[in-house]
């Protein structure tokens, strides 16, 4: 549980409210592992109602240890957000009955491990298609594939690390 406020309210103000539960289950004498997460979030705008939101995310990841210091994952996550103030429009601006919600279905793979120096590099790619019942703002249909790497380095007898890491994203 998580909640993020802030003291003296302006246009840009909101409040983050997340609740997440996970569960994982060891396979293959823990050389493997299928893990579920879930996560509700409430983001409250409280200058602008439009951009409040509810939102409901489960995620399935499946991990294969490939050795003690080297694995692989492979992940589904769905998204479904809610916009209980803000209508949907057609694409003439027209408000309809019901009110915008965005989908969200992903796929992500990522390998990482300790190499030279306990030195840990991870590479994670991820694709994802998202689709809102928004006709007018056609922007929040869209697809996105995503390339990360980082790395976490210990700088001083294993108590000071530094993550470095670099991304890019295509639309």
């Amino acid at each position: 549980l998580s909640t993020v406020t802030y003291h003296e309210q302006t246009d840009a103000s909101f409040y983050d409210n997340n609740v997440s539960a996970a569960a994982a289950l060891d396979l293959f004498d823990k050389r493997a592992a299928l893990s579920f997460n879930n996560a509700f979030e409430y983001n409250y705008y409280p200058h602008e109602d439009a951009s409040t939101y509810a939102s409901y995310s489960p995620q399935l990841l499946f991990r294969h240890n490939i050795s003690k210091t080297i694995y692989h994952r492979l992940g589904y996550d769905f998204e479904i957000r809610r916009y209980p103030e803000r209508k949907a429009e057609d694409g003439s601006r027209a408000k309809k009955a019901a009110a915008r919600q965005d989908i969200r279905n992903g796929l992500a793979y990522e390998l990482a491990g300790l190499g030279i120096k306990d030195i840990f590099l991870k590479i994670k790619n991820r694709y994802y298609v998202n689709d809102s019942n928004d006709q007018y703002m056609d922007y929040y249909d869209y697809w996105a594939l995503r390339l990360d790497i980082s790395t976490v380095v210990p700088l001083f007898r294993d108590r000071l690390f530094a993550l470095i890491g670099a991304g890019y994203q295509r639309t």
